[in-house]
């Protein structure tokens, strides 16, 4: 059994380098969404399958703790949203959920 298994991996070893592109990954370098000037904590982040996602965190706004999502789209970050504007108190411990299509669900505390 050893002796059928080195050829195979040998096989499949050459496989990957005549064709680099059938299974390529790619690293790509961090990019700031937001702060890091009155970013309090940060919260959650989520990606669905499709790629699209969120992350959510606290940001000190206008004295108050204020709850802020960035949506992960066609591998690019939007801008920050203030999701818990009009509602009463400060925001605390943020959690998102992402779903295929783009869609996003974001919950937190009323701290």
């Amino acid at each position: 059994m050893h002796r059928r298994i080195t050829p195979l991996t040998t096989l499949a070893t050459l496989a990957l380098l005549v064709a680099p592109g059938a299974a390529s990954a790619g690293f790509f370098g961090a990019e700031p969404i937001d702060g890091p000037a009155d970013i309090r904590s940060s919260g959650d982040v989520d990606v669905a399958r499709d790629g699209t996602g969120a992350v959510a965190y606290v940001k000190r706004e206008g004295g108050l703790d204020r709850i802020y999502v960035s949506r992960l789209e066609r591998g690019l970050w939007s801008t920050p949203v203030n999701v818990d504007a009009g509602l009463a108190g400060v925001g605390a411990r943020p959690a998102v959920a992402a779903s295929d299509g783009g869609r996003v669900v974001v919950a937190c505390e009323k701290g």
